[in-house]
């Protein structure tokens, strides 16, 4: 059975669970790095608001025998009926700019990945990189449990908020240094932190500032994470240059920047950019055979000079 064959198949057995009880519909999301997923939402009567479960990642299972498609049907209803929302959200604010503004973070994708969806989207370029700005919604009483809901911005929002382009990014730019700014941390800390469950903890402690608290890393580090308080999108720090200005002065080398994925990048101090090609093969792999396409970063390191305080591409 071909993929879309499959997509119509699961959602008939679903939408024959709740006949007369919900609208189930599915549709083409365009992701980062061109990556499209089908995506299907169940919306009760009296809910504006619900989750998008993608299908495809099923496909597998259903081709190797291993569920079939009532199965998936029940896996993919199971997982609504854990995330779904019992009520309404108000989403008038979304017409006012004003509204919207306090709201607005920006994160970090591929520039060459991304053609198709940056003619669409507003943004800058970094490097090889696009900073694209997205809203973070105050999802605190959806469900049982807090959940992180985003909107990215489009041509079409900014049109309609009569703003332009580079007041929304700088605006989605200032937010993020200042609500959620960035965190380094030490990978000795980072592993010790994680196997005592303290990684919020240590976010904690560096919640005030873009600025790192340079007593919090060890001297026997010899790499470390470079990420941001909310643990989403991180990788949008290493824009932060005055953090990566004070992190290079204190320990009195330059940098390279490895891009780890979208949500956070790997510092390693170095007195020469050496060994290039065996990290940038490092990087490669790490994409082919760790991450999913759509949290891919980059293919190469990048380079931070301590003196002059700037990021260069290293290829």
């Amino acid at each position: 059975m071909l993929l879309n064959d499959f997509v119509k198949n699961v959602l008939s057995i679903i939408k024959s669970r709740y006949e007369g009880k919900a609208d189930v519909k599915t549709n083409e999301v365009l992701k980062n790095n061109g990556v499209k997923l089908t995506g299907v939402t169940i919306k009760e009567e009296g809910v504006n608001i619900s989750p998008t479960i993608y299908i495809d990642e099923f496909y597998e299972d259903y081709e190797s025998g291993r569920k079939s498609p009532e199965d998936i049907a029940s896996e993919i209803i199971n997982i609504y009926n854990s995330a779904k929302s019992s009520k309404s959200i108000d989403i008038d604010f979304f017409n006012s700019y004003e509204k919207v503004r306090k709201m607005l973070f920006a994160k970090l994708i591929n520039f060459e990945s991304n053609k198709l969806l940056l003619q669409d989207v507003p943004y800058e370029k970094f490097l090889d990189l696009a900073i694209v700005p997205y809203c973070l919604l105050n999802t605190k009483e959806i469900g049982n449990e807090p959940l992180r809901a985003s909107i990215l911005i489009h041509n079409p929002h900014i049109e309609q908020w009569k703003i332009d382009r580079e007041t929304v990014i700088r605006d989605a730019m200032a937010n993020t240094r200042r609500k959620s700014g960035s965190l380094i941390i030490g990978m000795n800390k980072l592993m010790d932190s994680l196997m005592d469950g303290l990684m919020d903890g240590l976010m904690e402690e560096n919640e005030e500032g873009s600025g790192q608290d340079m007593s919090q890393l060890e001297e026997e580090d010899s790499m470390f994470v470079m990420t941001n308080k909310m643990k989403l999108n991180g990788a949008i720090s290493m824009t932060d240059l005055d953090a990566l200005g004070r992190f290079s002065k204190s320990i009195k080398k330059d940098l390279f920047i490895i891009p780890s994925s979208i949500h956070e990048v790997l510092l390693l101090p170095t007195e020469s950019p050496k060994d290039l090609e065996s990290l940038n093969e490092m990087v490669i792999s790490v994409n082919k055979n760790e991450l999913l396409q759509e949290e891919i970063l980059s293919d190469h390191v990048y380079y931070f000079a301590k003196e002059g305080g700037y990021i260069s591409l290293k290829q």
